[in-house]
């Protein structure tokens, strides 16, 4: 952080909420319940189903990483599709399989 910056935030009385904060980007450290025996944050898969009530912002990014899923498949039939030639059709089918991991 610049010490011009700082000065303006230590008359603003900002200066320890901008420390903390500059600290808590680190995502390691907002996720530390979700690490792994190796010390680096597990990756999410945002497709899965959470355990536990499904809020209004849960519903929306599950909704939001299926239509993400969906538009790369339809992209990958339509880059497919370009490749075939015209007179040979071969009928693609895309099949999206949920699974149930019990935990």
């Amino acid at each position: 952080m610049s010490t011009r910056r700082a000065e303006k935030l230590r008359r603003a009385g900002l200066l320890r909420h901008a420390e903390l904060l500059s600290k808590l980007n680190n995502y390691s450290e907002l996720n530390r319940f979700e690490v792994d025996e190796n010390k680096g944050a597990a990756p999410r898969d945002p497709l899965h189903v959470p355990v536990g009530p499904i809020t209004r912002a849960r519903a929306k990014r599950f909704k939001e990483a299926l239509n993400g899923l969906i538009q790369n498949t339809w992209a990958d039939v339509e880059l497919l599709k370009s490749k075939i030639s015209s007179h040979e059709d071969h009928g693609l089918v895309n099949v999206i399989k949920a699974n149930d991991w019990a935990e």
